[in-house]
């Protein structure tokens, strides 16, 4: 994910899950004499020579581009962390000096102050292509995860760069609907290598898409900007990644396949979508990344190319050509989906529009949340079910619900108590700097955070 000026860092839908294992450190002799037997030292959460093997691995991949692809090389510097003990491996010194070298890597800890999570950081004088630890054991998963957040770093380089805008639509019962159309034509088109019923399949996507960009107007700017950037990075990663395009396809579909499952899609649908799309862009457009990098987003291109335009009836036609992927089982499960969803959803939205709350500003913030436990409003924000954020005023933990509202604000529930230097609040932690405090404010039992002093 790549970071931004107000860094919003959603997870990864690739990466792996859980902390490494750590070898158990020895217990301490009971004799009074000095034991013969050398002590053993504990072995570090993140396993080195494999951190060093992953990092040459890359290397050589990026090596052997040799700024082909994009015309610019890609070799950002890599940092593997741990999240538990907050470990770090990089493949470069930094800066400032505070990291050790250590069996061909350098090894240290992550700040408290610092987000931890697949993105762009920068700490210690550089900024970093940042990848959890464990990393996916699957070599081309691995390659497309570490590759994917170095090209982060090459991106506005390369005019790529990422708009301000949320994407509700695409968790609407519509929007989801029709995106899950879009992917199975996507995925039809990957799979079939003729080119006629290919091209068909193509029209299909874009055909859906059209319908999403006339039901919902404003989608098309922000959903070809994120896509852009999310799509190009995880195309760049399979692309340098995988060792043939039979690879490359069998990944795409895989892709589609994992995504369609989520919970959200307003952060995740770029991955898949925008590296199905390049793919076939390949085969159709080869100039397609240079128009990328002129800000023509992957369906303009395909569009384009195609010489295709939307049908004068296009809800007929959606209608029609939805019946060839399963549309009406398709509609059906969506709907059951959307009131389960909405039901949580809505109390939560309640509890952080309508009760009492407190109110923190989101100036110089940090954002971390899991895109797949979140939700958002058109006109309201976004409800994320857990959070991070690292600001001016601390570090604010969720565990349970949060808005980041659309006037840049993060909004927890009150009422809360004092812990310490801190607040504690229902299914939030806040650890206050020195100089900020909640104030009442606004409606009765209300509460914003403010620098006093």
């Amino acid at each position: 994910m790549m970071a931004m000026t107000q860094q919003m860092h959603p997870q990864n839908p690739r990466t792996s899950s859980g902390p490494a294992k750590s070898s158990p450190t020895p217990s301490s002799s009971l004799t009074e004499r000095p034991s013969s037997t050398p002590s053993i030292k504990p072995q570090p959460p993140i396993d080195l020579e494999l951190a060093r093997q992953y990092f040459e691995d890359v290397k050589q991949i990026c090596r052997k581009d040799n700024g082909h692809l994009w015309g610019r090389p890609i070799g950002a510097p890599l940092m593997l962390v741990e999240p538990k003990s907050r470990f770090i491996v990089t493949s470069e010194a930094d800066a400032g000096g505070v990291l050790k070298a250590d069996h061909g890597v350098f090894v240290g800890q992550l700040p408290e102050d610092k987000n931890i999570f697949n993105t762009i950081i920068e700490w210690s004088g550089k900024k970093w292509a940042q990848i959890l630890w464990p990393v996916p054991r699957d070599l081309t998963t691995r390659r497309e995860v570490m590759v994917h957040e170095q090209f982060h770093l090459l991106q506005p380089m390369l005019g790529i760069r990422a708009r301000s805008g949320g994407n509700p639509q695409v968790d609407s019962l519509d929007g989801r609907y029709l995106l899950q159309l879009e992917w199975r034509a996507l995925k039809t088109a990957l799979l079939t290598k003729d080119q006629a019923p290919q091209t068909v399949a193509i029209e299909d996507a874009l055909l859906f898409r059209a319908r999403r960009y006339q039901l919902f107007p404003s989608a098309e700017e922000s959903e070809s900007s994120l896509e852009l950037v999310e799509g190009t990075a995880t195309y760049t990663g399979i692309k340098l990644g995988a060792e043939s395009d039979e690879q490359r396809i069998r990944y795409a579909v895989n892709e589609l396949n994992w995504d369609a499952r989520k919970k959200a899609y307003a952060r995740i649908f770029p991955y898949a979508s925008g590296l199905a799309y390049g793919l076939l862009l390949d085969q159709y457009a080869s100039n397609w990344r240079k128009l990328a990098m002129d800000g023509y987003g992957f369906a303009e291109i395909m569009t384009s190319r195609l010489e295709w335009k939307a049908p004068g009836g296009l809800q007929v036609e959606v209608e029609k050509r939805a019946a060839v992927y399963d549309g009406k089982k398709l509609w059906a499960d969506e709907e059951a989906r959307e009131s389960v969803y909405e039901n949580r959803f809505g109390r939560l939205r309640s509890l952080l529009v309508d009760g009492p709350t407190l109110k923190l500003p989101r100036v110089h913030a940090d954002v971390q949340i899991n895109p797949d436990e979140e939700r958002e409003y058109e006109g309201v924000g976004t409800i994320c079910l857990t959070l991070r954020v690292v600001a001016d005023w601390g570090i604010l933990e969720v565990s349970k619900a949060a808005l980041l509202d659309g006037q840049g604000r993060v909004v927890v529930p009150a009422p809360f108590t004092v812990v310490g230097q801190g607040l504690s609040g229902d299914g939030w932690t806040l650890r206050l700097n020195s100089g900020w405090q909640a104030v009442p404010a606004g409606r009765p039992g209300d509460f914003v955070l403010k620098k006093v002093n």
